[in-house]
């Protein structure tokens, strides 16, 4: 890279945030753009919405269009929601605007199988400008998925897969406590899961992606979600959780050959985890286990998954349209000349 490359950010919430803060301290990137449909953050300062010192001199807009004409950004960092449905038409606008798009929307890491027309039309307004739009995120498009396939590469054959990711609310953001139901009494939580509102985004996403990488067509892929319970008193800063209301979920995804359980992912995410980690165990010739005590936090691997991917995405060689984390080559993120401040 000989100059810096041109970030505009689409959506400045918690990862949004966080994204920027990484981006705006990296000599690789200069942000020339970013758009909210929050009114309280149009027309601050992004350095102001992003909690950092002194500004940026890039004013947060609604108008996504007018963002795109005028800023010349080369990517646009999408972080602004999870269903595609409700995402694709501000993506093609990015594309259509001559925009490599990097995502945070959890169903955009492998939408192929539950939103066919809208990911042909993604990837065909990409190949037609020579542009890239990727997913990605800790969870889907790392833990659960990439990261067992690449484990996977070590075996001479693999007979199942499972995967089980702990989380601990009690150290995560307001926001993500509520989406999974933290508070709630079971009726409360039944009729949340049953209008679509409560769960983590992308676990079938994960299985989807990691039976297409080992070359599995499952005959059947079942999600099931459950309450935690709360089995005493829990605190979480201002949440005040008694015995018997929901402390979390439990997401689970299993997919079968022939009546066979191939393929299991497991999430629970709660209130006060007593063990977080992430575990994956693929039995095989040779059997491969990992375990990562604490887990890798979500939002702050996101950030830096976004971060390191930007150059790839826009310069590195290879297939245009729409990608999956298994399509571009994972580069070591610096060079020595870059630690220096000097891309090469």
């Amino acid at each position: 890279m000989n100059s810096p490359l041109r970030t505009l950010h689409l959506g400045v919430g918690a990862i949004g945030a966080e994204v920027v803060r990484l981006v705006a301290a990296d000599p690789r990137f200069r942000i020339v753009g970013a758009i909210d449909v929050d009114p309280a953050k149009a027309g601050r300062d992004l350095a102001e919405i992003a909690g950092l010192e002194g500004p940026l001199g890039v004013t947060v807009t609604a108008d996504l269009d007018a963002a795109l004409r005028e800023s010349g950004a080369q990517v646009v960092v999408h972080s602004a929601g999870s269903r595609l449905e409700r995402e694709a038409a501000p993506l093609l606008r990015c594309l259509r605007a001559g925009a490599h798009v990097l995502s945070t929307c959890e169903e955009l890491s492998f939408p192929w199988a539950r939103h066919p027309d809208l990911a042909q039309e993604l990837d065909r307004e990409a190949r037609a400008r020579g542009l890239r739009v990727l997913g990605t995120g800790v969870n889907p498009g790392f833990v659960m998925d990439l990261l067992p396939s690449l484990l996977a590469l070590a075996c001479q054959r693999v007979d199942a897969v499972r995967v089980r990711r702990v989380v601990d609310l009690s150290q995560r953001r307001p926001q993500l406590q509520r989406k999974m139901g933290a508070g709630l009494s079971l009726a409360e939580f039944e009729a949340e899961v049953a209008s679509g509102s409560l769960g983590h985004v992308g676990l079938v996403e994960s299985a989807l992606m990691l039976a297409d990488a080992l070359g599995w067509e499952m005959d059947e892929l079942k999600e099931e979600m459950t309450p935690v319970l709360a089995p005493r008193h829990i605190r979480a800063g201002p949440l005040r959780i008694a015995p018997g209301q929901v402390a979390g979920v439990r997401q689970v995804v299993t997919g079968t050959v022939g009546g066979r359980s191939l393929l299991e992912l497991e999430l629970v995410m709660v209130l006060d985890a007593s063990e977080p980690h992430d575990a994956i165990e693929i039995q095989g010739v040779p059997p491969v286990r990992a375990y990562f005590p604490g887990g890798i936090h979500g939002d702050r691997a996101t950030a830096a998954l976004v971060k390191h991917l930007l150059p790839t995405l826009a310069y590195a060689p290879g297939p245009v349209g729409l990608l999956t984390m298994r399509d571009l080559p994972l580069t070591p993120r610096r060079g020595r000349d870059e630690e220096e401040g000097t891309p090469r």
